[in-house]
């Protein structure tokens, strides 16, 4: 599941305990890579499960959204809608790539790649919006990235069969780099609008780019099993918009940190349920790979989020501060 990175919020809550709401989200999360593979065996193509979780999504939200921000979205300017629309592009993309990874990857190598987002997220920002990283953040990208290959070469030598397959840790690793390619382009958006009509926008902006791609390869939407169409229901209405809007709801009032790395639990969380539905079990080889990649995004977070060792020092009433000086570790962008 992509995170949200952009807070709502500063004071208190005045609604649902943060605490319970990110549990909630978490377990709603970690169901995704499960419903998504029990609607691809159930005969949902992949291109239907994007299409379907984001369109249905949108679907829902549509009379909330003309109802009570109307206004709103009347206020957007033309560079916000191409974020919007560039956003949508990603997140379709992002959807579309993890449910054709998991025909060929199993549960647990899709959900570790998929929740590498925030090491991809501060690569974009590092080399698109010129953002500072610390130390640490660039010691959890080695560490993330000699996990990932160890997970590649783990795919050579067992092959899909044993659910490690090159291709489908290629198409997992590059829907998270889609993802997180939306959560940097939406930013600025973001910033300027409520989150219901944000995610509106762009679960349907993403929902007709992966219905687009299912009408240039001339793949029916109607045909299958009921028993695909209730799992593509249960995508959207659990991971969808129960995971993802509880994610959003709780950035505003916990730390960054803290909702980063629940993201890992959900990795964990996804693999109980793939052994328990799918009888999914990874090699010795996968499972140390995989503990190396949620190791290195820990540290990549909790560095990016640590104050500076040195407190600032205390200026005289006359003292200027230098042009463009920082304080260690901090970003610009």
């Amino acid at each position: 599941m992509t995170m949200p990175t952009s807070s709502l919020s500063t004071g208190p809550a005045k609604g649902y305990p943060p605490a319970l709401v990110l549990t909630v989200a978490v377990l709603a999360g970690s169901f995704a890579a499960v419903f998504m593979r029990a609607a691809l065996e159930a005969g949902i193509p992949a291109l239907l499960v994007a299409a379907g979780r984001l369109g249905l999504a949108a679907l829902f939200l549509t009379p909330l959204v003309l109802h009570r921000y109307r206004a709103e979205l009347q206020r957007l300017s033309r560079s916000d809608l191409l974020y919007v629309l560039l956003s949508g592009l990603l997140i379709g993309l992002h959807f579309m790539l993890i449910a054709r990874s998991l025909q060929f990857t199993s549960v647990l190598i899709a959900s570790v790649l998929i929740n590498s987002g925030p090491i991809w997220v501060a690569l974009l920002e590092r080399f698109f919006l010129r953002a500072r990283l610390r130390r640490a953040v660039w010691i959890g990208i080695g560490v993330t990235f000699a996990g990932s290959g160890l997970i590649a070469l783990s795919g050579l030598n067992s092959g899909a069969a044993s659910g490690g397959s090159v291709e489908g840790s290629l198409l997992a690793l590059t829907g998270a780099i889609a993802g997180s390619g939306y959560l940097v382009a939406g930013r600025k958006v973001r910033s300027r609008i409520s989150i219901v009509p944000y995610v509106w926008m762009i679960f349907g902006s993403g929902g007709i780019v992966a219905l687009a791609v299912m009408l240039l390869t001339a793949t029916p939407l109607t045909g299958y099993a009921p028993e695909g169409y209730l799992w593509l229901l249960l995508i959207t209405l659990i991971p969808q918009l129960i995971g993802h809007s509880g994610f959003n709801y709780v950035i505003g009032y916990m730390p960054a940190t803290l909702v980063s790395l629940s993201g890992q639990v959900i990795t964990a969380l996804s693999a109980v349920w793939g052994f328990l539905m799918f009888h999914e079990v990874p090699g010795a080889v996968q499972v140390i790979a995989s503990a190396i990649i949620v190791a290195g995004v820990v540290i990549a977070v909790v560095g990016q989020h640590q104050p500076p060792r040195n407190p600032p020092i205390a200026r005289d009433p006359g003292q200027t501060s230098k042009p463009g000086a920082s304080l260690p570790g901090g970003s610009t962008g």
